[in-house]
């Protein structure tokens, strides 16, 4: 335990030899544990109204305000709203170069009855009302890849390729500089700092909370600076010695898979008012809070086909949905997020090997269907329930 303490330590101080952040608490990853599944209550369909708009979603980012949900489709720039029962509101397409229109979105946030979208292209705000109409902007650019409101200023995650030499940046609206913190090292320089397929920051209450590639620690910002709230300890940490000695010229991925398979590929950060999900080196994590207890799901080992039925166990589909499961939002101890179509079709096929959480599901899922007609290629928008004791 000392030794990997010091490694992080080492680790974290890499980023600049002037800031020493005291690591967080440590959440040990290689121990035991029970199956993330015991942790939830139940998981639920959100009844999102399937029309001709639906073929847009794949992995949107989500946001809630109010009763009202809105989905930003990356690839298409489509927004659209729903209420709490699944009733469309509107779908816009704001893909573009004129008012109210963005060219490429990589955060969304809601403020009251607001909705934020941060158009990195432009690297400005647009915010729309929950009708989903353009109301106003806060015109840039913000030289980074996310930015996120803090009180009265914004939080940028700054992005390597407009050669920034700090990762985070405290603006004002009028784009001053206020603060900075985290010198980017030498092996992140000119390199791309987007992994999965959601940010790996978001707003949790009064701050901002992100990882930084290929360091271990769990950030917050907020009007007292910065600190690191949590530090990973996986099994297999990357040596800090081996990132010093990469050269800055080849991709990051790259340098990595050169020097060896080590825990790097942390996706899908969300936060809950008890618990933190993530996943990294092919385990889903869920982490309480509240009892300092560790849940992981390994993702399955082959993909799925009806051969396997026979020999699974209900831990084995639940290995099935977690590996399918892209977290999208979160709110009090609720995890929003989408699955594909096929999901069903395992379920379908597992019937005698669900347990009592999924059975409901499947039950959900086929009234669903009863009522919208989904093509193979289509996805799901689910509520995952944790439990609260």
């Amino acid at each position: 335990m000392k030794k990997n303490f010091i490694i992080y330590t080492l680790l974290l101080l890499s980023c600049g030899k002037a800031e020493q952040i005291t690591p967080g608490k440590e959440i040990l990853l290689g121990v035991e544990s029970e199956s993330i599944s015991e942790k939830i209550e139940r998981v639920s369909i959100v009844p999102f109204e399937v029309d001709d708009s639906w073929k847009y979603i794949s992995a949107p980012l989500m946001a809630k305000a109010g009763d009202t949900f809105f989905l930003c489709t990356q690839e298409t720039c489509f927004l659209l709203g729903f209420n709490e029962c699944g009733k469309k509101l509107f779908s816009r397409n704001i893909k573009g170069r004129g008012r109210g229109e963005v060219l490429e979105v990589n955060n969304i946030y809601t403020s009251g009855d607001t909705v934020f979208l941060f158009d990195v292209a432009k690297g400005e705000l647009e915010m729309y009302d929950k009708e989903g109409k353009f109301c106003s902007k806060i015109e840039g650019p913000f030289l980074a890849e996310y930015l996120y409101p803090l009180n009265d200023n914004l939080v940028g995650m700054t992005a390597t390729r407009f050669k920034g030499d700090k990762y985070v940046t405290i603006y004002d609206k009028e784009q001053n500089v206020i603060d900075n913190y985290l010198t980017i090292p030498d092996y992140l320089k000119n390199q791309s700092m987007s992994f999965g397929q959601t940010p790996m920051s978001y707003c949790y209450k009064d701050s901002v909370r992100f990882m930084m590639p290929y360091d271990y620690n769990l950030y917050s910002v907020s009007e007292d600076g910065i600190e690191s709230k949590y530090l990973f300890v996986p099994e297999n940490p990357i040596p800090p010695e081996v990132l010093n000695k990469m050269e800055c010229d080849l991709p990051i991925l790259e340098k990595v898979q050169l020097v060896g398979p080590y825990d790097d590929d942390f996706q899908g950060l969300f936060e809950t008012d008890r618990y933190l999900y993530f996943y990294y080196s092919r385990n889903h994590v869920l982490y309480d809070k509240k009892a300092e207890n560790v849940y992981k799901t390994k993702n399955p080992e082959e993909y799925f086909h009806r051969d396997l039925v026979d020999d699974m166990t209900s831990d084995d589909v639940w290995r099935y949905f977690l590996g399918s499961f892209l977290p999208l939002y979160s709110e009090k101890n609720q995890l929003y997020g989408r699955l594909p179509y096929n999901i069903y079709q395992i379920l379908n096929d597992c019937r005698d090997k669900l347990d009592s959480k999924l059975i409901a599901f499947l039950k959900g899922i086929e009234v669903y269907f009863d009522k919208y007609t989904l093509a193979s290629d289509d996805v799901i928008i689910v509520c995952v329930d944790f439990d609260e004791e």
